[in-house]
C-alpha cells in the first residue's frame, strides 16, 4: 500500500486526521506537537511507543531552546517506555543513546548503543516455523 493511499483511506476519521497533524507539527510547532501526543502516551502498544518515540525526541529538542519546557516529563523516560512497549525498535535505542550522549552521560550512551535485542527468526523471515527439513538428495 503506498502513503498516498493509506492518506486517502484515513481522510474524514478524526483521530487519523489529528495523527497526520500531530506528525505535520513536528517540523514546524514542536510544542503544539508534544501537547498533541500526551493523549498517546500511556498506550502499551505499538503506537504508544511511537509516540513516546515522538514524544522523547520533540521533549529533546525543545529543551534545546528552553531547558524548563514540560518539566514533568523526562526524555529518558519516555524512551524507556518506547523500548519497553517495543523492545525491538532499534532506532529507539539509538537516538536514547544519542540524547544520553548529549548530555554527558557517555556510558549510558554506549550501553543503549549496544543493547538492541535481535528479533526471533520467525519476525525476520516471511516462512514460519517448522521450517521443512532439508532434502537430501
Amino acid at each position: 500500500m503506498r502513503i498516498s493511499q493509506l492518506v486517502a483511506a484515513g481522510l474524514g476519521d478524526e483521530e487519523f486526521e489529528n495523527l497526520m497533524a500531530i506528525l505535520a507539527n513536528l517540523q514546524g510547532d514542536r510544542a503544539a506537537a508534544l501537547e498533541g501526543l500526551r493523549p498517546y502516551l500511556d498506550r502499551g502498544d505499538l503506537a504508544g511507543a511511537a509516540a513516546n518515540l515522538l514524544a522523547a525526541e520533540t521533549l529533546a529538542a525543545l529543551r534545546t531552546l528552553d531547558a524548563e519546557h514540560a518539566p514533568e516529563l523526562d526524555p529518558m523516560s519516555l524512551f524507556a517506555r518506547s523500548a519497553q512497549a517495543d523492545p525491538y525498535c532499534a532506532l529507539t535505542y539509538w537516538h536514547a543513546g544519542r540524547y544520553a550522549a548529549s548530555q554527558a552521560d557517555v556510558e549510558s550512551a554506549w550501553q543503549l548503543f549496544g543493547i538492541p535485542p535481535r528479533p526471533p527468526l520467525y519476525r525476520l523471515c516471511p516462512c514460519r516455523p517448522p521450517f521443512p527439513p532439508p532434502s537430501r538428495s
